[in-house]
């Protein structure tokens, strides 16, 4: 792992506090939470900056499932040599993609266990850990992402325009 830092489950950062049968999954009510299952980008950036490498959530009241942003300290764990490890779900994360089967096949690699986690990982195991063939994506992926922002710049100049016009 990366980080100098020695934690124990208890110890790792996270949003509370964590209520009975809910533990921290309120932060993604309606009203209540903080984060919307729409978005769950922006809800893991947000956590990476507030609490850091890695977050522990508790989806369901004493049951921890954690978070890990580093990149290093995701290849450390999938490199573990277990052939059907175990691994809590993220349940935001799988009700989010059973609503939206028109786009996920799966419920992904990080919220499989057992066999079907297996299967997944010889497929993309090769592919996500092959610095080579990552870099040859690197470029197109970088041109993506600037056009990108230029939409989102472009988009936010057309809304503070007609936030002025309101005024």
């Amino acid at each position: 792992m990366t980080s100098n830092c020695t934690y124990t489950i208890d110890n790792i950062p996270g949003p509370q506090p964590s209520i009975p049968f809910l533990g921290t999954g309120w932060i993604y009510l309606p009203i209540i939470g903080c984060y919307s299952l729409h978005n769950l980008h922006e809800a893991n950036r947000d956590k990476f900056y507030r609490y850091g490498k890695l977050c522990r959530e508790e989806i369901r009241w004493k049951v921890p499932y954690v978070h890990v942003y580093d990149p290093e300290d995701i290849n450390f764990i999938l490199s573990d040599k277990d052939t059907y490890p175990i691994r809590p779900v993220n349940e935001a994360a799988v009700t989010f993609r059973k609503r939206h089967t028109d786009k996920y096949f799966t419920m992904g690699l990080v919220n499989t266990n057992g066999k079907e986690w297996h299967q997944l990982r010889k497929l993309v195991g090769p592919l996500i850990l092959n610095p080579r063939l990552v870099q040859r994506y690197a470029c197109v992926q970088s041109t993506i992402c600037n056009d990108f922002i230029k939409l989102i710049h472009g988009m936010r100049q057309i809304g503070r325009a007609s936030c002025r016009e309101r005024v």
